[in-house]
């Protein structure tokens, strides 16, 4: 398991740990990163799709996806990535934990 680190946790600027079983993944992942923060939110949408494309287990590319489909009004992808999400078996990092608990309200009430 490749552990990276994204986002901001607490104030004290720690970050959420990143887990997937690919090294492309995480690296096509963390370039989807770098285009959102550059606004190119179709871009960083593109990358995340080809991180999960590359490990289907990868929560947080579906999260990701699940959550900007959502901002978009596409609710029908966003039950599509948020159940990838929620589906995932892979042990995930504790602040991931949080997201998922969190991502499963919002499942069952867009």
């Amino acid at each position: 398991m490749l552990i990276a680190h994204c986002c901001t946790m607490t104030k004290s600027d720690e970050k959420i740990p990143i887990t997937t079983k690919s090294g492309l993944a995480l690296e096509t992942f963390e370039q989807g990163v770098v285009a959102h923060r550059m606004y190119y939110v179709g871009k960083a949408m593109d990358l995340w799709e080809i991180a999960l494309n590359e490990d289907p287990e990868f929560f947080r590319a579906a999260y990701q996806l699940s959550i900007y489909n959502l901002c978009f009004g596409n609710v029908d992808d966003f039950k599509k990535y948020s159940q990838k999400a929620l589906s995932t078996k892979m042990k995930l990092s504790k602040g991931e934990d949080f997201m998922k608990q969190a991502l499963e309200k919002l499942a069952k009430d867009p």
